[in-house]
């Protein structure tokens, strides 16, 4: 085997090992497979929770639809929920319901709306402080507050 054949083999070799370890460095660090892709499925599944019969909406939600769309308008009006540029604020609000109404863990409510965890996560807290936040008005201060706030007489 002459010299340059001796080259060329060792460079082509080392050409092909070079790229197997960037693929393998691509695919393993770089290049992530999207996992929460049923964007579809979450989106006919609420509009099917509040068309159809009202007890699926209660069995999720634990309150009829048209509660559930005047909760919504309440805490975005009056309370500052605001929608994100992926999340609306009936999907704010569904998240932090559904959340309170089964029990389920973080884990399972990721999978049920296709979302990250930090997502639900921030999510259930914006929808919290709208419902009841010490420092601001909240829902909590105008729907639960006594019948007499001086206390005259014992409840």
């Amino acid at each position: 085997m002459d010299p340059y054949e001796d080259w060329c083999h060792k460079f082509w070799s080392m050409v092909m090992c070079t790229t197997a370890m960037i693929s393998m460095y691509y695919y393993k660090y770089i290049y992530k497979e999207p996992c929460m892709t049923l964007l579809i499925m979450r989106e006919k599944w609420m509009r099917e929770v509040l068309a159809n019969h009202p007890i699926q909406c209660v069995n999720a939600f634990r309150m009829e639809p048209h509660l559930f769309m005047k909760l919504c308008e309440e805490l975005s009006i009056k309370y500052g929920l605001k929608s994100s540029r992926q999340t609306s604020i009936i999907e704010k609000v569904r998240i932090s319901l559904y959340i309170v109404a089964t029990g389920v863990s973080n884990r399972v409510v990721m999978e049920h709306f296709q979302r990250s965890g930090d997502t639900i996560s921030r999510v259930f807290h914006q929808v919290l402080n709208a419902i009841s936040n010490r420092e601001t008005t909240c829902l909590a201060h105008d729907i639960i507050r006594p019948q007499d706030p001086n206390f005259k007489d014992i409840p």
